[in-house]
């Protein structure tokens, strides 16, 4: 799924203001409305198709994304230098998958926000966190 909401225009006609609370109904109108092998708008800036996480790593580093890989293994977010434009991918409270994270390895640099394990929601805090840190001290590559 991949959401980029229209901020111009007539509310209701040329763009969706979503709430928290709507976004689990949105995101349910989108899956009934996937169709297989097509990238499909569902609702002005919303759009649905089905790919592997591989294949959407792949393509944000073809578009020069920075990719960083949260793992326990990687090195400290502090010491790496976050480039322009990062993507991070995170796991569930497994992790990734090895076999993927030996092809994600290839893309991108594994990172670490601390010993501790997170929540999804926690790890996603700690980053946008670092990043407002390096943005507000100028220090974004």
């Amino acid at each position: 799924m991949e959401f980029e909401p229209v901020t111009e225009g007539k509310t209701g006609m040329d763009k969706i203001y979503l709430s928290k609370k709507d976004i689990a109904g949105l995101i349910k109108k989108m899956l009934y409305k996937y169709k297989e092998g097509k990238k499909n708008e569902v609702f002005p800036g919303y759009w649905i198709e089905k790919k592997g996480l591989l294949k959407v790593v792949e393509e944000l580093s073809e578009k020069e994304k920075s990719i960083y890989i949260l793992d326990p293994k990687g090195e400290d977010i502090r010491e790496i230098g976050i480039g322009k434009n990062p993507v991070f991918v995170v796991g569930d409270h497994l992790g990734l998958p090895q076999k993927e994270l030996k092809r994600l390895k290839k893309m991108g640099k594994l990172v670490s926000i601390g010993k501790r394990k997170y929540f999804a929601s926690q790890t996603i805090a700690i980053v946008n966190n670092e990043i407002d840190r390096l943005e507000d001290s100028g220090l974004l590559e």
